[in-house]
């Protein structure tokens, strides 16, 4: 069904989550930059990115081996393209423009400068990549899997943040805005849908106490549509700290490893080159201590076996 996850398969299924956050995303970037070395997209049995996260993740989750040449454009883009006002331009608010540049990301940088394998999404080695993203008028969240056909318009409704664009794009005759307004850390739907391996990507740390949504700045968001502002002011900081609580206190049975950044590294806008550049190699250092060690740990098992 449309919008749904796919059950999990078996009793070891493995799920990966990414977070989204906007330029926070930097974080998790350099995560995958390196899970794609030691632990590939074909260890999992179906991934799930929120907001700016599903950008980095496409790339991920289309590499067959880590020697794919274009998963380096998730460090390349990262590092290169987002900084100053070439993604986001604050000043734009004030002439009641969008901030965040869709087209330059999504039509220029990963359809052309960096252009994604789309048919590897066919591939039947590689597990079903989901997006989040946050049904208007249903007021529920949806994770819609991503195809050759629909993955860039997928994009722009999973980046149709608030304030920052339109905050809404019309997909299959439905009106969709940021997957993390209904869902911004889905840990409760990958484990109500059978996962019991769940490897969580996260771009804040979490510890770090995480304000809500004011009902100002919510209805600022959607002036137009009120009964989703007010979900948002009301709902949206208890949904994540309940996904955080469920990461540090899993239900029986269930094992979640999260890799998230040590501390606070930067904002949802923040486009200094070198705050993103140090939130890249702070994720590149996370993620290899996560998976380098681990992979160590397995082949160190593993050679018992063989003397």
């Amino acid at each position: 069904m449309e919008g749904i996850l796919p059950l999990a398969n078996s009793s070891n299924a493995k799920a990966l989550i990414i977070e989204g956050g906007g330029m926070k995303g930097s974080f998790s970037g350099g995560v995958l930059s390196v899970m794609a070395k030691y632990c590939p997209a074909s260890n999992f049995d179906v991934i799930l990115a929120v907001s700016s996260g599903s950008c980095s993740a496409a790339y991920y989750a289309t590499a067959q081996s880590a020697k794919d040449e274009h998963l380096q454009n998730i460090i390349q883009i990262w590092r290169n393209e987002l900084d100053g006002r070439k993604l986001i331009n604050r000043l734009k608010f004030f002439l009641g423009l969008p901030m965040l540049n869709q087209n330059y990301l999504i039509d220029y940088l990963m359809k052309v400068k960096y252009p994604l394998p789309l048919k590897n999404f066919n591939l039947k080695n590689l597990p079903p990549f989901h997006i989040v993203v946050s049904n208007i008028k249903k007021l529920k969240p949806e994770y819609i899997r991503a195809t050759e056909e629909n993955l860039f318009s997928l994009l722009r409704a999973a980046t149709s943040l608030p304030i920052a664009t339109k905050g809404k794009f019309s997909l299959n005759g439905n009106l969709y805005t940021d997957g993390a307004v209904l869902d911004p850390l889905p840990v409760r739907a990958v484990v109500e849908a059978g996962y019991k391996d769940i490897t969580v990507v996260m771009n804040n740390p979490i510890p770090q106490s995480t304000k809500g949504y004011s009902r100002f700045m919510s209805n600022l968001a959607y002036p137009l549509y009120n009964k989703l502002a007010k979900v948002l002011s009301t709902q949206n900081y208890y949904r994540y700290s309940s996904a955080k609580e469920m990461i540090v206190h899993p239900p029986a049975g269930v094992k979640i490893r999260a890799i998230y950044p040590s501390f606070p590294l930067l904002g949802l806008v923040t486009t200094n080159k070198e705050k993103l550049n140090r939130a890249i190699n702070h994720g590149i250092e996370r993620g290899t201590v996560a998976f380098k060690e681990t992979r160590k740990g397995i082949e160190q098992f593993l050679s018992l076996f063989s003397l």
